[in-house]
C-alpha cells in the first residue's frame, strides 16, 4: 500500500470545521423527527471521538496538536454497582447526562475530560454488560451507519433496541447529548486555531437547544432486530427529569412523562395534580401492576424509578426506597 501523504495542521482543522458543520445539521435533522439521521450521527461521531484502525478520533488528535482543554461541565453519575442488592437481576439501567449541565441535584456539576467520559464512562448497563459511550457509538456506526450497513447487529445492540423512552430507543438521547458535547469541544479547537491565524470558512457550529429528543414525535422510526430480555424475572431502572414544580400542594396541571418500554413491558408515569407519583405497567408477569405514592421530599429534579419482578411478584422503588409490592420479612 502506498504511503499516505500527510495533511497539514491547517488542513486537519479545516476538516474538523466541516465535520462540526455536518454534525450540527444532523442534530437539527434528527430533532425534526426522522430517526434515520441517527445513522449519520453515529458515523460522524465515530470519525470524531472513537478510535478506528488504531487511529484516535480527529477531535482528540486536534486537542493534542493545539493543546486544547477538552473538559466539559456535566453531572456525570457513576456506573452501576453490581454488588448492590437492588441490582441483582438488573436487566437495564441508564442515567442520561445533559450537555447543558442539568441533571440530578445530588450529582455535583464538575469538569471532566470529554475523552475520559466517552471512553471510560458507562452509557448503559444491560443484561450484565456495561457499555461505554465509545463502544455504543462504534457499534451503531459499524452495524447501522451510513458508511457501513452490516447484514446483522450485535446482541448488545439488539438488546438495547428493546428499550424505548417516548417514541424512540433509549440510546438516541445518549448519542444526541454526546454529539452536543462534541460540538462544544470542537468549536473550542477551531477558536484556538483562529487565534493562531486559521481563516475560518464556516459559521460557528452550534446546537440550537429545543425539545429533548425523548419528547420528539418521530415520523420515521428504525426497523431493527430486537432481543427481548427474560420476561419471567428481572429488574429495570430508569430516570425521570422532573420540571420545576410550585411548592403549593395542588398543581394546576399534571405532568405526564414519556412512556418507557422494555420488550412487552410498558411503563407509564404521571405526577398528578395532587402531587402524587402514579405509575402503571402492562406486560409484566402480573398482567397489570400499578401504584401511587407521595412525591419524595425534598423533591429534586430527578426521580429514579425501579421495577423488579420474579414470576408473579412485582416490587417498585422510587429513589431507592420500596414503595409497592411485597416486602421482605423483618
Amino acid at each position: 500500500m502506498a504511503k499516505l501523504i500527510e495533511k497539514t495542521t491547517v488542513q486537519l482543522v479545516s476538516a474538523l470545521e466541516d465535520h462540526l458543520y455536518l454534525l450540527s445539521r444532523t442534530l437539527r435533522d434528527l430533532a425534526e423527527g426522522d430517526a434515520g439521521h441517527m445513522r449519520q450521527l453515529a458515523t460522524q461521531l465515530r470519525a470524531l471521538i472513537c478510535k478506528s484502525s488504531g487511529l484516535p478520533g480527529l477531535l482528540w488528535r486536534m486537542c493534542e496538536e493545539l493543546n486544547v482543554d477538552d473538559s466539559v461541565q456535566i453531572r456525570s453519575a457513576e456506573g452501576i454497582n453490581i454488588e448492590h442488592p437492588l441490582t441483582q437481576g438488573l436487566q437495564f439501567a441508564f442515567v442520561s447526562t445533559r450537555a447543558d449541565g442539568s441533571g440530578p441535584a445530588d450529582v455535583p456539576l464538575a469538569p471532566i475530560s470529554l475523552k475520559h467520559y466517552i471512553q471510560g464512562h458507562e452509557a448503559f448497563f444491560i443484561d450484565g454488560e456495561s457499555i461505554s459511550h465509545e463502544h455504543l457509538i462504534n457499534r451503531l456506526a459499524n452495524e447501522t451507519g451510513t458508511a457501513h450497513e452490516a447484514d446483522g447487529i450485535s446482541r448488545s445492540i439488539a438488546k438495547l433496541n428493546s428499550f424505548s423512552v417516548g417514541d424512540i430507543q433509549a440510546y438516541f438521547a445518549v448519542v444526541n447529548e454526546d454529539a452536543v458535547l462534541t460540538l462544544e469541544v470542537g468549536e473550542r479547537i477551531v477558536e484556538k486555531a483562529t487565534e493562531q491565524g486559521f481563516l475560518r470558512r464556516r459559521p460557528v457550529a452550534r446546537h440550537v437547544s429545543g425539545s429533548k429528543i425523548e419528547l420528539t414525535k418521530f415520523s420515521f422510526k428504525p426497523d431493527v432486530p430486537v432481543i427481548s430480555l427474560n420476561d419471567a424475572k428481572g429488574t429495570i431502572f430508569f430516570e425521570l427529569e422532573v420540571p420545576n414544580l410550585p411548592s403549593s400542594k395542588r398543581l394546576e396541571h399534571g405532568v405526564l412523562f414519556p412512556t418507557f418500554t422494555q420488550g412487552r413491558a410498558i411503563v407509564n408515569t404521571l405526577i398528578t395534580r395532587r402531587r402524587k407519583l402514579q405509575v402503571s405497567t402492562t406486560g409484566l408477569p402480573l398482567p397489570y401492576f400499578s401504584f401511587e405514592c407521595p412525591l419524595p421530599e425534598p423533591l429534586s429534579n430527578k426521580l429514579m424509578i425501579g421495577i423488579s419482578w420474579n414470576e408473579d411478584s412485582v416490587k417498585a422503588y422510587v429513589n431507592g426506597n420500596q414503595v409497592a409490592g411485597p416486602r421482605a420479612a423483618a
